[in-house]
């Protein structure tokens, strides 16, 4: 019998035991399938159909409708789950120690697959709950079953085949400790998160290993610090995923004990007594494509070693940049990484409000865009950039702020000035003050556009309503001297003095109709003025926020008020409007005087190294067949300095050393990585219509919760009335995934269950 025919009568018998079977592509693990929850079958003719169509296709089971719950123990990353359930079973005393005799299967990397009948109410996919890795599949999940075949060479087979033994149901005490009580499920989580850093830090690619290493170090060390994790096994099993990852020991070591000693002085602490931990969730990767490994986005090539810098260069950069990436990550740490830093950067590029520049050909001013692309709730967007906005507002510079709504003609008309405010003469000493920084930097914005994924689809059309921002966005960030529109209505409008630094929030969902490979979007130069801020598609940080109010820390407020001063204010003459016999028209006039912005120095060795990472990342785009992020590469060193400037003026007088520069091509790496994550996220992940609703869900519940119509939030009839095509039961369906997934909550109010997203009050998003 061929191998092709091999895989079909294996999937043809699964079936016949009743297990419904879908086809994976051959030589992976990814179903061919974007719905194969849904469309895992048992019957035989749409099997036969399947591999009819794709003969080599690997068997995969879809284990809810199987009925089945699947122990899943991984051997790679350092973590052994084979061991790991060997020490369980025996703690539990499941069969004397040796583990219960239930179908298992040998997967390619040593592994093992148990297979156990489900209980009522079958359990959902877990990671590392019951130990260093010891996965689960059960509802919403799937495993790949013998004799499929990876492209490598290695096969899938049976140990215990269930044509031998039927499935035994769950071992109880496994069902209880799966639905354990908090102390138990806090530790099993602390287990989880050192298994799932030690997994990253295995698989960082060069350019990011020691800042992912740093990263996973302060992590890990809040759990040390809280008497969750042992550090000593901490130090040993991040140090060999580090050192297989390619650092040098010395290098490693060093990293190891800054970061968590750094995160030994932050234990998380639980609301309630217990502890807090921050738990790196992976979830199933989204059906018909994902990343195969954690680092794998889409032609990303790491820097030659001519261009890198030494790796522990710019840890001292920037003391206000840590401290506020620390307090931000205590009081939001659903978050993603990245979305904290991009923020702090956001805020001090708005503070220095074309005030700092940097002469690299021509003036180089510090403005800077965000795009926070996440999927809706899974990454805390929103809770993230609120900590940035309070604090700007704490600091008295909410003047800084443009509107977070507007139209582009609305937009330009008040960075031109907009008018003077009515009651001007009127105020207060305080609010006068305020009143009138806001003239005197009404070119000078900080926009936080919370609504900018759901305004693409208009910018990308020529007749949208927001049509102009993609040339009003491109032309800010060139910062020219000034910018002027005419209009029917009010003749010239100018800008005098632009400067814009942008954050906004999407999600991948947003871009794809738009921003599909080779689309305008990505060639016209507009995307290319963004950062990028990407998490892993099945990465959710899952952990409480902090009991109290989130306070406004002194040590960062004061060195930005500071610095905003030192900067200085500009100058607000108004005056009244004559005619030409010298008569009051009754407007006024208001003219600006501007202080001139810092210029920021290059130290000894930083032009030479800016120069280098900017020929190397033009090599790698020249070599690559990835055309669509051209321009992104072009941009990066120009951003590096903008970034490398803002960290000098704030705290080194305006003098970029090597120091800064390492720091902020640190920083831009990552914004590489995350565009190329972003790309493949956009263009090439065949995303499930399930994870498609059920972001349209979370998005409707958000939108209209607690609003007067839905003050406790929305029935499963509410959520169908704003999702065409979703029926009642439907909705309910991926609500209660929701609610298993602890996205959404949902109590019961006027004999309805009613869905919410819980946190939303709070900004969380």
């Amino acid at each position: 019998m061929s191998g092709q025919n091999i895989l079909l009568a294996a999937a043809l018998a699964y079936a016949r035991l009743g297990w419904a079977v879908h086809p994976l592509r051959p030589g992976d693990k990814r179903p061919l399938l974007r719905d194969w929850p849904h469309k895992a079958t048992a019957g035989e003719g749409t099997i036969r159909d399947w591999w009819s169509r794709w003969p080599g296709a690997n068997v995969g089971l879809a284990c809810g409708p199987s009925g089945l719950f699947v122990v899943d123990l991984d051997v790679k990353g350092g973590a052994d789950g084979v061991a790991s359930w060997a020490a369980l079973a025996a703690r539990l005393g499941l069969d004397g120690g040796a583990g219960p005799a239930t179908p298992t299967s040998r997967t390619p990397s040593g592994g093992r697959h148990l297979f156990f009948a489900a209980p009522d109410p079958a359990p959902g996919n877990t990671a590392g709950r019951l130990g260093p890795g010891i996965d689960t599949r059960g509802v919403g999940g799937y495993v790949v079953l013998p004799p499929s075949t990876l492209a490598d060479g290695t096969t899938y087979t049976w140990e215990i085949s269930p044509r031998d033994r039927d499935p035994i149901p769950l071992p109880r005490a496994l069902a209880a400790l799966l639905a354990g009580d908090a102390p138990r499920r806090t530790a099993a989580y602390a287990l989880a998160a050192l298994d799932a850093e030690v997994a990253r830090m295995a698989g960082a690619p060069a350019g990011t290993r020691n800042d992912t290493l740093n990263a996973a170090a302060f992590a890990l060390g809040q759990l040390v610090g809280a008497g969750l994790l042992d550090r000593g096994e901490v130090e040993r099993r991040l140090l060999a995923a580090a050192l297989a990852a390619g650092l040098e020991e010395r290098e490693a070591r060093a990293t190891l004990r800054s970061g968590l000693d750094a995160g030994r002085e932050q234990p998380r602490a639980v609301p309630g007594g217990g502890q807090r931990t921050a738990v790196v969730i992976r979830a199933p990767a989204p059906t018909g494509g994902g990343l195969p490994g954690r680092e794998a986005e889409h032609g990303f090539q790491p820097l030659p070693e001519d261009a890198r810098l030494p790796p522990d260069l710019g840890r001292d950069a920037c003391r206000w940049l840590d401290d506020y990436v620390a307090s931000s990550r205590t009081w939001s740490p659903r978050s993603f990484g990245g979305f904290h830093e991009a923020c702090a950067l956001w805020l001090l590029s708005t503070v220095a409000a074309r005030r700092v520049c940097v002469d690299y050909g021509e003036p180089r001013y510090t403005n800077l865009y965000f795009l926070l692309a996440g999927r809706t709730t899974m990454h805390a967007k929103s809770s993230a950039t609120k900590i940035a906005r309070g604090l700007l507002r704490a600091c008295g510079l909410s003047y800084l702020l443009a509107a977070d709504e507007a139209t582009p003609q609305a937009f330009v008309r008040a960075l031109a000035g907009g008018g003077l405010p009515v009651n001007l003469a009127g105020m207060d000493g305080e609010e006068r003050q305020a009143a009138t920084m806001r003239l005197g930097f009404c070119g000078q914005r900080g926009w936080y556009a919370e609504e900018f994924g759901s305004w693409l689809a208009s910018m990308a059309r020529t007749d949208g309503v927001m049509a102009d921002f993609r040339g009003l966005l491109r032309a800010l960030d060139d910062c020219p001297e000034d910018y002027a529109r005419s209009t029917i209505a009010r003749g010239d409008e100018v800008v005098k003095l632009p400067y814009l630094a942008l954050i906004a929030n999407l999600t991948p969902a947003d871009l794809r109709p738009v921003a599909r490979r080779g689309t305008q979007l990505w060639g016209d130069g507009f995307l290319a003025r963004f950062a990028f801020i990407t998490p892993p598609w099945n990465e959710v940080l899952a952990t409480q926020f902090p009991e109290g109010q989130r306070p406004n820390p002194p040590e960062l407020m004061a060195p930005l008020v500071d610095w905003h001063r030192r900067l200085g204010l500009p100058t607000v003459h108004i005056k009244d409007q004559v005619n030409g016999i010298g008569a009051s028209t009754g407007e006024k006039i208001v003219t600006s005087d501007h202080p001139s912005p810092q210029k920021c120095t290059l130290g000894e060795g930083v032009r030479a190294a800016v120069q280098r990472y900017n020929m190397a990342v033009l090599a790698l785009a020249r070599e690559s067949e990835l055309t669509d992020l051209d321009g992104n590469y072009g941009r990066l060193h120009e951003k590096g300095l903008r970034v490398a400037a803002l960290m000098a003026s704030l705290e080194n007088g305006g003098i970029i050393e090597l120091r800064h520069w390492a720091r902020a091509q640190e920083i831009v790496e990552r914004w590489r990585l995350y565009a190329h994550r972003l790309y493949e996220q956009v263009t090439e992940l065949d995303v499930s219509p399930q994870a498609e609703i059920e972001d349209k869900v979370v998005k409707a519940v958000r939108r209209w919760q607690g609003t007067d119509r839905y003050p406790d939030g929305l029935s499963a009839a509410d959520i169908a009335r704003f999702l065409r095509g979703l029926g009642t039961g439907e909705a309910r369906f991926h609500a209660e995934q929701l609610v298993a997934a602890g996205v959404l909550a949902s109590h019961k109010k006027e004999r309805a269950l009613r869905y919410y997203v819980p946190g939303a009050d709070e900004g969380e998003s």
